[in-house]
């Protein structure tokens, strides 16, 4: 058989927090409450800083909106977790009042050393797509020219 619980009656609750209940420091929560507002309007809240990019950078690039270039990154670095390296592609975006970079979660890529060869390929074969790419858009009559 299950224990046996009790609830309480609402004239058991303890009073809800009012402006002129004192906490343990002796100040009102009205009081707590200014203090936090001119603590905000003074601007003395810390901002965080970003985590350390200690990965070997091996390539950095610029991306976003075209409106508003550069507030986030694309960062292609050498790194290591326990002693295994491997290349990482990891998203980073500005943010904060003083605009710095910090990781985006779960916008990160990682290839393992055994998978470079592939991936190394699999690179070159699109370089080859966007080349045979160009060649078609070269010759290929403007989007807007009138056909006969």
């Amino acid at each position: 058989m299950a224990p046996r619980t009790t609830r309480r009656k609402a004239s058991q609750d303890p009073a809800p927090e009012s402006a002129h209940h004192e906490p343990e420091d002796g100040l009102t929560v009205a009081e707590l409450r200014a203090r936090l507002a001119a603590f905000e309007a003074a601007g003395a809240r810390e901002e965080r800083v970003p985590p350390e990019d200690r990965d070997e950078r091996l390539a950095t690039f610029l991306r976003g909106p075209e409106e508003d270039p550069g507030e986030t990154e694309l960062r292609v670095s050498w790194a290591s977790f326990n002693g295994r390296p491997y290349l990482r592609f990891h998203t980073w975006k500005r943010c904060g009042t003083r605009r710095l970079f910090w990781p985006v979660r779960g916008a990160s890529l990682t290839v393992r050393r055994r998978e470079l060869r592939r991936f190394a390929a699999a690179i070159l074969a699109a370089l080859d797509r966007s080349a045979e790419f160009e060649q078609i858009a070269a010759h290929e009559p403007p989007a807007h020219a009138s056909r006969r």
